[in-house]
């Protein structure tokens, strides 16, 4: 066996030793160009090295997935000298150089020899100085493969209910709700045309409509633009009368349009009023979003309240266990010092009987009658020091007793006090909110000569129409049903409302006619990280969360089975603001904020959820209990209870400020992917899973078609969106709790995902 000795500290792998074979060819390499550690070394080494030496698995406490965990070796020191490869053991073994080989003949991984070009290449690396980072250890995937049947795994719904958004496979559809049709495809030039050259991984809609999409080592942020013209022609009208009817183009529909009155929207054979349209649909959310906080505050002001007398019965029953070890303690300090003198005057009486028994002779009957009485006495000695300690011991507990019923009471007091005050915070809330229920119905009822309509106009294909505003505003609302779509401002002095190919045109009386493209499409607006270098994303983006009113934004990234990062970044700069680099030890699978934004909580494929600073991303707590991958979390809308579902096929509640678990649910075939808290008056949860089924709390209400990866509630608790594995996606109508409608997957276009993982 050939043997080298070495400068440095010999390096040594934990394998069985074995007698070094014919050393393996190395090629000869010209060049002076630096060798790539990622792309020319590392996939070598992630082949036939990695399933021993990896941050998971490192056997020699060796780990081989970057520069600089090489550089720093194992136990028994650096298996790389930068510079000398003669001296570095990594080279040696993998050449055959030295023992032991590398890998081991007959290994269980099926790793492989080297190939000499392979060697040379590591070679030449060491003796460059072995450089590189660990950043660059996985280099972007050179091709995407195309998959046929794209599931979906992410999905959203915007904050005005009106937009649902769905990643199947590496494209990002759009559904309009209220129209239950596709209305847009999100396109990045960058990406082929597509939304991302990688799998959707996740989706979320911010505050002001802003939607965020995560890929491989990028996030995207898409946006429909703001409502400007797209043409102005200006001039002073002439005076027309106005129009108090219009029809579609196919005849079915007419708006009409009175005065002091609401437009209607009525079917023209029947003359029947299907809707009457709704002209201050800003008063009606502000309803809405002031019912959900009424509900909430119903819910919590009546949980206060039942605390209260049970708080009340635990503060007076460790009152009356404080009183009544107060009351005790002085008769047992009595018996304390009856104890004493009680064994002082025995151990008198023992020293009596021990001067007298000493005088008497030693085999005589008196001494003995004298050793006798001795004997008896220590044993009654003995039983009198027994009731001491026991009175001295009763003392103790009495007053700990005495001390703990102190100490619980007053905290049980400060809990009541707490609760009570809790309880008239929500009362004053709700008092509140009655109030400003009456002032936005008593201004809903009052005229307003701003909302006085002055024009209707349907557009050409008959699906929607345009209602104009004396003060500017313009509604769009369905044509077939009068639901309301959306809102915008145009200048005031509306006098007239036209539609053709072009767009919608609004003539105003100063200004003339300005023309609105209503077909805004969606633009990709921004993005983090260029989907190639993991500098700044490490991984596939797999989790996404708003932050800060929708400033700032949250992702969970990470290299699977290796590390889950979460990071905070400003989203108008695209600045990384605070980052944990150990915040799970797997990929982390959803991120959800508290009602407060201070902090969120995240699950993992690593069998934990963990909640964090919101600002900092610092640790708070973890929340162990799954015994399997944790694959979704949600925060509860009062903020006092977390819910996660878990791979090991249940769902658990966990108490959101102690971190204990409340209870667990059960009952599912298959993991439960996605667990979702439905509206502030309840607080149900609805819950799908791989076994098809959709649970409202532990009640089937659904059963999908395939093995369902996703569901998401909308923010009112009407809707449910649920993905599956086949790609369908369907809305579900809470309260009612049946399927409203399904959008199987179109069937022109491919999907991609990385092939190179």
């Amino acid at each position: 066996m050939r043997t080298l000795s070495f400068a440095s500290p010999v390096f040594a792998l934990a394998l069985v030793a074995q007698t070094v074979a014919a050393p393996l060819p190395i090629a000869t390499i010209q060049r002076e160009t630096p060798v790539d550690f990622a792309a020319e070394v590392f996939p070598a080494l992630r082949k036939n090295c990695l399933a021993c030496h990896n941050q998971t698995k490192a056997k020699a406490g060796l780990v081989l997935e970057s520069p600089e965990t090489i550089l720093k070796g194992g136990d028994s020191g650096p298996s790389v000298v930068a510079g000398k490869s003669a001296e570095s053991l990594l080279f040696l073994t993998s050449a055959h150089l030295e023992d032991p080989v590398m890998p081991p003949a007959g290994n269980a991984s099926r790793a492989v020899n080297l190939t000499p070009e392979q060697l040379a290449l590591l070679k030449l690396w060491i003796d460059q100085g072995a450089k590189g980072s660990s950043s660059s250890m996985a280099s972007a995937p050179s091709h995407w493969e195309t998959i046929r049947r794209p599931a979906i795994y992410a999905v959203a719904i915007s904050p005005d209910n009106r937009f649902i958004a769905c990643g199947r496979g590496q494209t990002i559809q759009i559904y309009d709700l209220p129209a239950r049709q596709l209305c847009a495809e999100l396109s990045d030039p960058d990406a082929s045309g597509k939304s991302h050259l990688d799998v959707v991984q996740s989706l979320a809609f911010g505050p002001d409509g802003t939607l965020a999409s995560g890929g491989f080592r990028e996030v995207k942020l898409w946006r429909r633009p703001a409502w400007v013209p797209v043409a102005v022609t200006p001039g002073k009208p002439a005076g027309t009368p106005p129009v108090l009817e219009t029809k579609s183009a196919d005849g079915t529909r007419l708006v009409r349009l009175e005065s002091g009155k609401a437009p209607v929207l009525v079917d023209s054979a029947t003359g029947k009023i299907l809707a009457e349209l709704n002209t201050r649909p800003e008063i009606d959310r502000q309803l809405d979003d002031l019912g959900r906080e009424e509900a909430m505050a119903k819910r919590l002001a009546a949980l206060h309240l039942a605390a209260i007398p049970k708080l009340q019965e635990a503060v007076k029953k460790e009152e009356d266990a404080a009183n009544q070890a107060a009351t005790a303690l002085p008769a047992a300090r009595a018996t304390v010092s009856l104890r004493a003198r009680e064994m002082e005057s025995l151990r008198g009486e023992e020293q009596r009987l021990s001067a007298e028994a000493r005088l008497l002779a030693e085999a005589s009957p008196e001494r003995k009658a004298a050793d006798g009485r001795l004997a008896a006495l220590r044993t009654k000695i003995s039983a009198a020091q027994a009731q001491q300690a026991e009175a001295v011991r009763a003392v103790e507990l009495t007053m700990r007793n005495r001390e703990t019923g102190a100490r619980l009471s007053g905290e049980g007091l400060a809990r009541l006090t707490l609760e009570r005050s809790r309880h008239a915070e929500a009362e004053a809330a709700l008092k509140s909110f009655a109030e400003r229920r009456k002032e936005l119905e008593a201004q809903k009822g009052k005229p307003d000569p701003a909302s006085v309509p002055g024009a209707a106009v349907f557009n050409p294909d008959g699906t929607t129409l345009a209602v104009g505003l004396a003060g500017g505003v313009i509604h769009l609302y369905l044509a077939k049903d009068g639901r309301h779509l959306e809102s915008f401002v145009s200048p005031p002095g509306l006098i007239a409302l036209s539609s053709d190919s072009a767009g919608l045109h609004s003539t105003h009386r100063e200004l003339g006619t300005f023309t609105w493209r209503l077909d805004k499409p969606w633009q990709l607006a921004g993005r983090i990280g260029d989907g190639k270098s993991a500098d700044l994303l490490k991984d596939r983006v797999s989790a996404l969360a708003f932050a800060s009113g929708g400033k700032q934004l949250i992702t969970g990234t990470g290299e699977p089975s290796r590390s889950g990062i979460v990071q905070l970044w400003q989203i108008d700069t695209g600045k990384e603001v605070a980052r944990n680099d150990k915040a799970h030890r797997d990929t982390i699978t959803a991120i959800a904020l508290a009602p407060d934004d201070s902090r969120f909580v995240t699950s993992s494929t690593d069998g934990l959820a963990k909640i964090f600073r919101a600002d900092s991303v610092e640790p708070i707590r973890s929340l162990e209990g799954h015994t399997g991958q944790v694959l979704d979390v949600d925060w509860s809308h009062d903020g006092r209870t977390i819910v996660s579902a878990g791979a090991d096929l249940q769902t658990k509640f966990w108490n959101a400020e102690t971190g204990e678990i409340i209870r667990s649910v059960t009952g599912w075939s298959r993991e439960v992917t996605s667990a979702d808290f439905l509206t502030p008056a309840t607080e149900q949860v609805i819950a799908v899973s791989g076994d098809r089924s959709v649970k409202l709390d532990a009640a089937v209400i659904g059963q999908g078609t395939e093995f369902l990866h996703v569901a998401v509630a909308s923010q009112d608790g009407k809707w449910l969106v649920t993905g599956d594995e086949a790609g369908n996606l369907q809305v579900w109508a809470m309260g009612i709790n049946k399927l409203e409608v399904a959008f199987p997957p179109p069937q022109a276009g491919l999907t991609a995902a990385a092939s190179s993982r």
